[in-house]
């Protein structure tokens, strides 16, 4: 019944709620008439009428104000919340609630790390006729990893800027397309680079920190899903869920599931 008494009277306390507008099923919207919400920015409304086991309360997520649905009335207008009292007392409702004022308590949100900053142009940025643009559409790779592939002019070059692996030996000049390898977290663990000209290494696989496996795909991986295993990167952005083991042995996949798991030779 306190349920049905609530709705109403907030009905009725409606007009006095500047932007009040109802969400869903129990949940209510307007300006907080408490702080009056953002000054500066007239259409903000922070304030929420929510529903908790069987009361309405009251939340403001600008000044942190909570309180039962019956002491916010009374904050507003304490003709109305005698008429509010009176009701309840008619219905067999007591002064005191069952459902006690909930603790609010709000913790940090936390997101997921940006990805590591690679310094080098996408695929996507470059132009139609570009030979690294014209590799990367003639093998058919999907187009929606255009912007995740990279160009380098100078593979050893941006190599030895990323890693603190010692990669000197490498060729100076090469361009390369270039493949980071991301962990879970987005923070750059190594890289592919595939030459784009005459190269006695078609490949190279370069890794940040001598510690890290060289696993690409990882970011977007979800491991509750069947998994597919590839050895090259390239190879994997055409299947669902699927990592690849640059340069490395496909057997060494203790991480997976291996119920959920298929590995595909090349």
């Amino acid at each position: 019944m306190s349920m049905i008494t609530d709705s109403k009277f907030l009905g009725l306390l409606s007009p006095k709620l500047e932007k009040f507008k109802q969400v869903r099923d129990h949940l209510w919207n307007f300006r907080c008439p408490l702080c009056g919400d953002s000054r500066r920015n007239r259409s903000k409304a922070r304030g929420y009428v929510y529903r908790k086991k069987s009361d309405l309360f009251y939340k403001c997520h600008n000044c942190g104000s909570g309180l039962s649905i019956g002491n916010f009335i009374k904050e507003i207008d304490p003709t109305l919340h005698k008429h509010y009292v009176m009701e309840r007392y008619k219905a067999g409702e007591t002064g005191k609630r069952k459902t006690k004022e909930p603790d609010f308590k709000f913790e940090s949100p936390k997101f997921k790390p940006k990805k590591t900053p690679i310094h080098l142009p996408s695929i996507s940025s470059l132009p139609k006729e570009h030979y690294a643009r014209f590799y990367y559409e003639a093998r058919e790779i999907p187009n929606h990893f255009m912007d995740k592939i990279f160009y380098a002019e100078d593979f050893k070059k941006w190599a030895q800027s990323v890693c603190q692996v010692d990669y000197s030996t490498l060729m100076s000049g090469e361009p390369r397309l270039v493949i980071p390898f991301f962990d879970k977290d987005n923070q750059l663990i190594g890289a592919q680079g595939r030459a784009l000209r005459e190269s006695k290494i078609r490949y190279v696989t370069v890794k940040v920190d001598e510690k890290l496996q060289k696993i690409f795909g990882l970011e977007r991986w979800n491991p509750e899903e069947h998994t597919y295993l590839v050895e090259g990167p390239i190879d994997s952005l055409f299947l669902p869920n699927c990592l690849a083991i640059g340069g490395a042995d496909l057997k060494n996949n203790n991480f997976l599931d291996k119920s959920k798991t298929t590995l595909i030779f090349d």
